[in-house]
């Protein structure tokens, strides 16, 4: 279960998006994985200042994914596809972890702490 097909694919069909920013910047969100994607980095439906993950998995394989972000943020809450809560996550100082199964779709909204 090896093949980078799914990456080749999102490589060949996606338009790539850049911001310049600061020198030596990290990225925002960060995981290791092979098999999970992150599909959608949106802003919640609701109009609050909170954004939405979206990860699947594509390669039939059970997985725990540590997903770094480096950004402040108060709260992650796991949410349906319509942004409805499900249940509060776990999180630590520089992100959170779940579990995700074969072929499936998790959505995670990020509550941003107040300026």
């Amino acid at each position: 279960m090896n093949s980078p097909l799914i990456k080749e694919a999102y490589e060949l069909n996606t338009v790539p998006f850049r911001v310049t920013g600061e020198k030596n910047m990290d990225s925002l969100i960060r995981f290791d994985s092979d098999n999970v994607f992150l599909d959608t980095i949106k802003p919640a439906e609701d109009g609050s200042k909170d954004i939405v993950l979206r990860f699947y998995e594509g390669k039939k394989m059970t997985s725990r994914l540590d997903v770094k972000l480096n950004f402040d943020f108060e709260s992650v809450t796991e949410t349906d596809m319509l942004e409805r809560e499900i249940a509060p996550v776990e999180t630590n100082p520089k992100g959170f972890s779940f579990v995700i199964k074969p072929f499936e779709i998790k959505t995670f909204k990020i509550k941003m702490k107040k300026a």
